[in-house]
């Protein structure tokens, strides 16, 4: 997709510099220096406080918990 965006002239000339000594399109630049800011920007869809979790430290493992499991008096599938 193409268009237009208001670049001043100090950008531009810092723009132009970039890509002459680095051999890149300026379009692949500005692509990629978009990509980062929104990546960078992006909002989480994570609930705040989600990575805070903390485990319970003396829970058992699930290993632990299956062997309270009664087994079934019949089986639900014959």
């Amino acid at each position: 997709m193409n268009t237009n965006v208001y670049i001043d002239d100090k950008l531009f000339e810092r723009l132009e510099d970039y890509i002459k000594q680095n051999n890149v399109s300026r379009s692949f630049l500005i692509r990629e220096a978009l990509n980062a800011f929104l990546t960078q920007h992006a909002k989480s869809t994570w609930k705040e406080g989600f990575f805070e979790f903390e485990a319970i430290e003396d829970f058992p493992l699930p290993h632990e918990l299956r062997k309270s499991l009664l087994s079934p008096k019949q089986d639900p599938f014959s």
